[in-house]
């Protein structure tokens, strides 16, 4: 009988290791939104750190975290019989992130910038040793052209549900308190990754691996020679900071410009990301009717057409806010399951050309590109608005984050489309 059962689940999970790989996803970005979006301004305002202290402290953890991406490559991209293996990254990196989560969302009164730093390090150095064995993991299991399409998908769709659970209980719920919201959120993550996690690493094979390329200077150097993956990183970095810049500063505009209430500003939140859920579908379609880049770069310019108008938009324009959240949220949709898919065919056309696997030092080199995007946005929007007195309520304040959310990201974006 126990030889029939462990037969069956076997099976069972064998013919749905893509659903079951995505179920961790869900977990990992329940958290997303509060850490990139209304942590920062948590910390400034309700904490009282002020901006420019908490744009610099920000900036020292995305430094740091930076700064492990490489490491975790080098030693995942190994073939020892241990440390080799993804799931054991995974597991220990899942264990630490979960901690950090906790503290770094349930801070005391009198939390300093030191407590920030610390456990925020500590959160997103966990972090990076979840997400780069991950995400290679994810190409070893799903090999085919159309599989990798099929897994980004249900990868960044799981990720868009997670990201939408977290907003939909602040909604649900009828709180505007930012504490109470970071707490429920950091409990239900934890809840959830814990059986998600759990399962991917029960029933999901480790996957088949080939002959990795050492990660040193000397592998640097021959995966620079590939063009076509310095392009992909540099459109990631780009595309980075054009979403980075606006989810630091989102907290701010809806406070200083919109003058909603928190509430309020949760229901955009949800609008938006709902809205990136529901587009999926038709970014797939369009994928495979335009081919990758292409739909990709309709979104970017579908982004540039619409999101100019939160530069106009004042007190009381929930409304209009509210339409420019349902459009832009449609584009995101594109940015969150096409890039991944094209960073995956990269790496197939690597693998053909050069008979190597590169997977690990390639996904910490793009998480690398988009953490410094973050790190850029963090240090450059918060001391400057902190400089152009935006607390204190002044006209440049206000003004200077209107064209920091609204047109910066719009330049880089129109850039990367061309």
């Amino acid at each position: 009988m126990w030889v029939f059962i462990k037969s069956a689940v076997a099976n069972i999970a064998r013919q749905n290791r893509i659903p079951l790989y995505s179920l961790p996803a869900i977990a990992f970005a329940i958290p997303m939104v509060p850490a990139f979006v209304l942590l920062p301004a948590f910390y400034a305002e309700d904490i009282g750190l002020g901006l420019t202290l908490t744009g610099g402290a920000f900036f020292i953890i995305r430094i740091v975290d930076m700064t492990s991406d490489p490491l975790v490559g080098w030693l995942t991209s190994t073939d020892h019989p241990v440390w080799g293996k993804k799931k054991i990254w995974i597991a220990i990196g899942s264990v630490i992130a979960g901690v950090s989560l906790w503290a770094l969302f349930t801070p005391p009164p009198d939390a300093n910038s030191r407590y920030l730093i610390s456990w925020g390090c500590a959160m997103f150095i966990g972090w990076t040793m979840v997400q780069i064995p991950y995400l290679a993991w994810g190409l070893e299991i799903a090999p085919e052209y159309h599989q990798k399409t099929k897994l980004a998908a249900y990868r960044e769709g799981a990720t868009l549900l997670g990201i939408l659970g977290a907003l939909t209980l602040p909604v649900l719920l009828l709180t505007g308190d930012d504490r109470h919201n970071l707490v429920l959120i950091a409990a239900v993550a934890l809840s959830i990754g814990f059986v998600g996690t759990l399962c991917a690493l029960a029933f999901v094979p480790e996957g088949t691996t080939g002959r990795f390329q050492n990660y040193s200077l000397i592998s640097l150097k021959k995966v620079a020679a590939n063009r076509l993956l310095l392009r992909t990183i540099t459109a990631w970095l780009l595309n980075g900071i054009g979403n980075g810049v606006p989810a630091v500063c989102f907290a701010l505009y809806a406070t200083y410009v919109l003058q909603i209430s928190d509430a309020e500003r949760n229901i955009l939140l949800l609008v938006y990301f709902l809205t990136a859920v529901l587009s999926v579908p038709v970014w797939l379609y369009f994928s495979r009717r335009l081919g990758k880049v292409r739909a990709w770069c309709c979104g970017i310019i579908l982004a540039c057409v619409t999101f100019p108008a939160a530069l106009f938009l004042g007190a009381g324009d929930f409304w209009f806010f509210f339409v420019v959240c349902v459009l832009t949220g449609f584009a995101l949709g594109a940015d969150s399951i096409l890039p991944p898919a094209i960073q995956a065919d990269v790496l197939d056309w690597d693998r053909l050309r050069y008979r190597r696997q590169i997977e690990t030092i390639a996904f910490s080199l793009w998480t690398v590109s988009a953490k410094f995007s973050l790190a850029l946005a963090a240090i450059v929007a918060f001391p400057l608005l902190d400089f152009l007195g935006l607390q204190e309520g002044a006209q440049a304040g206000l003004w200077g984050l209107k064209v920091i959310y609204a047109l910066l990201p719009i330049v880089l974006r129109y850039w990367l489309s061309w």
